[in-house]
């Protein structure tokens, strides 16, 4: 059912966009406290100082790029067993 709501059986993706990637974000100008959730909403969060690694694909990467609360560093590519 909820494949129909979003688009339907023949619904193209980029495939792409599940490649497993790390991204590496620190907290926009202006942003006041520890944006540790916001962060969770993209993947899993671990942190190096100021900056935030979320383990996640790339989709989301595209997602938290355009999200005012961070600025994105770099995304790197993760290696799959």
């Amino acid at each position: 059912m909820k494949s129909v709501l979003s688009g339907g059986r023949g619904k193209k993706v980029n495939v792409r966009d599940f490649e497993p990637v790390t991204i590496h974000a620190v907290a926009a100008d202006g942003e006041e406290g520890d944006l540790w959730y916001a962060a969770e909403e993209y993947g899993s969060v671990g942190m190096m100082g100021d900056v935030y690694e979320v383990a996640t694909n790339r989709g989301a990467a595209k997602d938290m790029s355009k999200d005012r609360r961070f600025d994105v560093l770099k995304v790197v590519d993760r290696k799959v067993r």
